[in-house]
């Protein structure tokens, strides 16, 4: 979306739609408002270093992530071809979308038509009504089909599943029945594919683990995550300070836009920042930094990781931690438990790997993975952080 605005200051515009995003509960959209910086005659973005106590330990850390053996050669697991591509979908179950029952209520499709009243407290008065159709739409396999074609990418599989599911209900119910309930069973259809594939993917994922034709390691190459070496921000960003308002000192680097924070992230952030054994910590940047690829489609980009401090050399560090933190209103949301069985997952083969296979960047540190909920991040990290 653009804003486009007449003598006005780009930047008061940009802090009062801010400032507006926030006053809404959208804090998280913040950083995506800027200004085109030809129209706003403003410098270029800042390009911010790692801090000077950092940087050695920083250039030699690497983060595992799970690689598939392909072409005699360890790569990134890719979703589509290494997960997507292997789904056996004959051994989709669609037994709960065959057992619906359907609704005895008719579909209605009816247009209403108002307009302004004469009696100041009505406001607005019907004049009629149309009813536009009979029934629900026309039952379809193809029109199903395309419904879910985003779910089962073989337009040929998909229409199996559309015939397969139309025809086991139409010996149970007439036409008009279906038809009534055909949006109904659009929607369950996608629920129970979308499951499905979820677990399917999940089993393939595991199993390929399980045979070691995957792993969760580092290669050293160019597909490995080491941290930035720098870090571009907007000019007119605002630095995240610390809680009495003081500059951050264990950040990984030096400046900290506020505005890719929300308000748990920001209260994380203190709570490290006040920590005698932490090293540093570094905000991961969703889509640009640390990810993990796991049987969804969508890669795992975690909130947080820091180190701790080595007992033998404050100069360098001997744990990292990966954080994703949740709201309480996420936890127990299927998009949460998925990232927990990860993480779970990332922790076990972490530890089943010799530290020779993690890569020699991580041969005598500790990786831990951890998902904190809003109401208990304080205690864990407490936990975390005297190990």
């Amino acid at each position: 979306s653009y804003v486009f605005c007449f003598k006005q200051s780009a930047n008061a515009l940009l802090t009062s739609i801010r400032d507006g995003f926030s006053r809404e509960g959208l804090g998280d959209l913040k950083g995506q408002i800027v200004a085109d910086l030809e129209e706003a005659g403003e410098q270029p973005d800042r390009l911010i270093k790692i801090r000077d106590r950092f940087k050695k330990s920083a250039s030699s850390a690497i983060l595992p992530v799970f690689m598939v053996r392909r072409n005699r050669s360890w790569k990134p697991v890719n979703y589509e071809m290494d997960i997507a591509a292997q789904i056996p979908w004959d051994h989709v179950d669609l037994e709960p979308v065959r057992s619906l029952t359907l609704s005895m209520s008719e579909e209605k499709d009816i247009e209403h038509i108002a307009t302004l009243s004469e009696d100041i407290k009505r406001v607005i008065e019907e004049k009629g009504a149309i009813k536009l159709k009979e029934g629900g739409i026309r039952v379809d396999p193809v029109f199903m089909t395309r419904q879910i074609c985003d779910i089962v990418p073989n337009p040929w599989v998909a229409h199996e599943f559309a015939q397969a599911t139309l025809i086991h209900l139409a010996g149970k119910y007439d036409r008009k029945m279906i038809a009534d309930n055909f949006v109904f069973i659009i929607e369950e259809l996608r629920k129970q594919l979308d499951r499905e594939k979820d677990r399917l993917a999940e089993n393939i994922f595991r199993q390929m683990l399980a045979s070691d034709r995957m792993r969760f390691l580092v290669i050293g190459e160019k597909f490995d995550f080491t941290f930035p070496k720098s870090i571009s921000v907007k000019p007119a960003a605002r630095t995240l300070n610390r809680k009495d308002g003081r500059p951050l000192q264990l950040s990984l680097f030096e400046f900290v836009p506020e505005e890719e924070f929300n308000e748990t992230e920001k209260a994380v952030a203190w709570y490290l920042e006040g920590q005698k054994r932490l090293f540093f910590w570094y905000r991961n940047r969703s889509r640009r930094d640390y990810a993990i690829q796991g049987w969804r489609k969508h890669k795992i980009y975690p909130d947080f990781i820091f180190t701790s401090t080595s007992s033998e050399n404050e100069d360098d560090y001997e744990q990292v931690y990966v954080v994703e933190t949740k709201g309480l209103h996420l936890m127990g949301s299927p998009d949460t438990d998925y990232k927990m069985e990860m993480f779970s997952l990332c922790n076990k083969e972490a530890k089943a790997r010799s530290r020779s296979e993690l890569g020699l960047a991580v041969k005598n540190k500790v990786l831990r993975f951890e998902v904190l909920a809003e109401d208990e991040w304080e205690a864990k990290l407490n936990d975390m952080l005297q190990e």
